[in-house]
């Protein structure tokens, strides 16, 4: 009679050890930011929030359609960056978006770049220097 307690008493410790270590495995998978900029002004001011210093000339804004998957060139490494910065860029491949150029007041040739979709999405972020565009860094410090 008490071998069956103990059996039922480990199996429901196990039940119970086995949903915990579940659900940490499922709130420990990165979820992608939803940062919303929709005006100008709201993409300076987040951009100051994460400690970048901008010019107050106007930035470069164009509409781009992005490929539809990585490359293991520059582009592969842009996307690496914005999945450490936990940004949705890899979702949106093949979408039409807009890319905001900003100049950073802490060298001539600084910039920041943000890829947002139509409606204010932010899909990929990055800074990096206007004569060495293959040395991009990640601006979003997790």
């Amino acid at each position: 009679m008490n071998r069956a307690y103990i059996v039922i008493a480990a199996g429901a410790a196990g039940a119970i050890l086995g949903t915990a270590v579940l659900l940490n495995y499922v709130r420990s998978i990165p979820r992608y930011s939803e940062i919303i900029l929709q005006s100008e002004q709201e993409k300076r001011d987040f951009l100051e929030n994460c400690g970048i210093s901008l010019k107050d000339e106007p930035p470069d804004a164009s509409y781009i359609t992005l490929p539809l998957s990585s490359d293991p060139g520059v582009f592969g490494e842009y996307c690496q960056l914005q999945s450490k910065q936990n940004l949705p860029l890899a979702e949106h491949f093949g979408e039409e978006a807009q890319v905001w150029t900003f100049a950073e007041s802490s060298s001539l040739t600084a910039k920041v770049q943000l890829i947002c979709t139509n409606d204010g999405l932010l899909l990929g972020l990055i800074g990096y220097d206007s004569t060495r565009y293959d040395l991009m860094y990640r601006v979003i410090e997790q």
